[in-house]
């Protein structure tokens, strides 16, 4: 041979080898590690080792891929036969925030014949992990993805697809998207989708047409790009309402059984009312003294007879009774300071006029007394509002009876009553007239028992439409702007102070509490009177303090009093500890049938700060807004 010098020599000879047979399967490489991982611009590299099999390969072969659905498609393979990187690869161009699969195979290299693959799997630090910031990086999924459902309607119910208010709700991230695009759809539905502001956690959706299976679908996206995307699958915790084709028969059934009853019952109560007014009749002494007008009525006296009372001659008063006679039959219901009669006062051409007619019950003390005539003064200086009670007249104290007040007879009776009998009617319970004994008030520490005023005459118009709970929650706005108008504080606004006339009028009566606030418009209490706990503002039950902000607190509770038909507020604390309990924050929570824009004004009448609080003329434009929407803001559904 000739070296490369030029050199002649002779022959060499070396050591022999013996290479594998082409059918030669290698063995397994046994150990596969990383040596290095680095992030380069904004891709990772990592530097990979293997330790050869005892039959030394020259011949390998290196694959890596991603296992997420991005990454999972791009497989990367690299023939390894440099002896240089024999048995070590730098892999670059690795996404952050992505686990891989890295495989090594040892192959024959002539007519291939591959090894087991040992492997390994390496997953890259995060974006955020290395940024921490979403100028940079994609927003991660959002977490505890949760919904909660209230039935809105059952339009579609023959598909199969009825409407619902829905509430998505995610965890507080560490940071905040620029926004989020949160989407609900079933399958044979349209989807619909919000996106919201990147500091909220949770998006409502109004009256959106589901089946009982949805898909709830939410992704972040910042400045970087759009965020992966978290997905639920949601089973409606609200049970649809059955078919109305399967209702048919028990519908017409209950309105034939209904309309049956009411029959007999209008008969027998036809037949009483006859006989009651002709011994009523009878007992009215002849008289020409009377007026035209309600107010000065002039009626002669009554004798002793069981059921009338003699009350003398009033002064000189345009709202009083001149020579009263009245005929003062049943109960209708008592409160804490007085109780309410039916009466009548007969007109000039013959006619009876229902009346009611409050007095205090018991024997009041002079602090009672002076209460109620104060209330007489109240009522004669508020006037007529349709949405309050009427004065008709007044009797002064002179009577044995003490005073008291004549105003118009409203034949439904209380709110309270009547929506409660709503409920039981609802609930499939029989109705009667009754008088509910609810504790409403504390004095001394000590718990009293208010009734309140039982519905009148029961009859079988209690079909209520959920509209009619807005009207009847504007209607005492109505009145309440009224009087606040006049810078009166009303001071015991609740259901059972507010009663109902026909055709679904509501008035708010009983101004047993009420004070003139020609000062300031604050009245502070300094009498030993009874307080109705559960309605008062956070003011009036720690510093005794009384303004129309604090009914205002009173009728977020009259609200919440009517989208549960009639509930008692509070119902699992005790009075005593009301105070401590709503200085802590707590409020009651959100109704089941009643949606958050409605629950959202209770909690605006219900703030910790009055002058907070929305005004009686600011709610009353709230609940108009909300009747005049194609929205349900509150169900029947309870």
């Amino acid at each position: 041979g000739v070296s490369t010098t030029g050199e002649v020599f002779g022959p060499y000879e070396s050591a022999w080898i013996r290479t594998t047979p082409t059918s030669y399967t290698p063995l397994q490489v046994p150990e596969l590690v990383i040596l290095d991982a680095q992030l380069v611009e904004k891709h990772y590299t990592a530097l990979v080792e293997w330790k050869p099999a005892e039959d030394r390969s020259c011949f390998y072969n290196l694959v890596w891929y991603g296992n997420d659905e991005r990454t999972m498609q791009n497989v990367q393979e690299r023939e390894i036969r440099e002896v240089d990187t024999l048995f070590r690869y730098r892999i670059t161009g690795l996404e952050l925030g992505t686990e891989y699969t890295i495989k090594i195979i040892s192959i024959n290299g002539i007519i291939t014949r591959e090894s087991n693959s040992t492997e390994l799997s390496y997953h890259t630090p995060s974006c955020l992990d290395e940024f921490n910031s979403l100028e940079v990086c994609v927003p991660p999924a959002p977490e505890d993805l949760n919904a909660t459902e209230e039935l809105s309607s059952d339009d579609d119910y023959f598909n199969r697809t009825y409407r619902y208010n829905v509430q998505v709700t995610w965890s507080k991230p560490a940071l905040f998207p620029d926004n989020y695009t949160v989407t609900i759809n079933s399958l044979s539905t349209s989807p619909e989708s919000k996106i919201v502001d990147g500091n909220e956690t949770c998006a409502t959706f109004f009256d959106v047409p589901l089946e009982p299976t949805y898909f709830i679908y939410i992704k972040a996206s910042s400045r970087a790009g759009d965020g992966f995307a978290d997905t639920e699958k949601r089973i409606a915790s609200v049970k649809p309402p059955r078919s109305r084709s399967s209702q048919l028969p028990v519908i017409i059934g209950s309105v034939l059984g209904a309309i049956a009853i009411a029959i007999i019952v209008f008969l027998l109560l036809y037949r009483r009312y006859k006989i009651s007014k002709s011994k009523r009749i009878r007992k009215l002494p002849i008289s020409n003294c009377y007026g035209d007008d309600l107010k000065g009525k002039c009626l002669s006296e009554i004798g002793s007879a069981p059921g009338e009372y003699y009350v003398p001659e009033m002064i000189n008063d345009e709202w009083q009774l001149k020579a009263n006679q009245i005929v003062v039959d049943e109960i209708l219901g008592e409160g804490a300071f007085g109780v309410v009669h039916k009466g009548y006062i007969k007109m000039v051409d013959g006619r009876e006029v229902e009346v009611a007619i409050k007095m205090l019950k018991g024997n009041p003390n002079a602090e009672e007394v002076k209460q109620f005539e104060h209330e007489i003064e109240i009522m004669k200086s508020v006037g007529s509002h349709p949405h309050l009670v009427s004065l008709v007249g007044c009797c002064s104290k002179l009577g044995y009876l003490g005073p008291f007040l004549v105003v118009e007879y409203c034949v439904k009776g209380d709110l309270l009553s009547y929506l409660r009998a709503v409920w039981e009617h609802l609930a499939g319970q029989p109705l009667k007239s009754r008088y509910i004994n609810t504790p409403c008030f504390v004095e001394n520490n000590q718990m009293d028992n208010n009734f309140s005023n039982k519905i009148y005459l029961l009859g079988d118009d209690f079909i209520l439409d959920p509209r009619d709970l807005l009207s009847f929650a504007r209607q005492i706005a109505l009145g309440m702007e009224y009087l606040s108008g006049l810078r009166v504080v009303h001071r015991d606004l609740a259901l059972r102070n507010v009663l109902m006339c026909e055709n679904k009028i509501v008035k708010v009566a009983d101004f047993g509490l009420s004070r003139d606030v020609y000062q300031d418009n604050v009245y502070l209490k300094t009498g030993a009177g009874k307080l109705p706990i559960k309605w008062m503002a956070l003011e009036s039950l720690s510093h005794q303090q009384y303004t129309t902000q604090s009914d205002v607190w009173s009728f977020g509770v009259v609200l919440w009093e009517i989208v549960t038909l009639g509930g008692n507020p509070y119902a699992t604390i005790s009075p005593r500890d009301m105070l401590s309990v709503l200085r802590s924050g707590y409020r009651m929570e959100c109704p089941k049938n009643c949606s958050l824009e409605l629950y959202g004004i209770m909690r605006q009448c219900w703030k910790d700060s009055a002058k907070e609080r929305p005004t009686f003329h600011d709610l009353r434009i709230m609940l108009e807004k909300l009747l005049e929407s194609d929205n349900r803001y509150v169900s029947l559904d309870i």
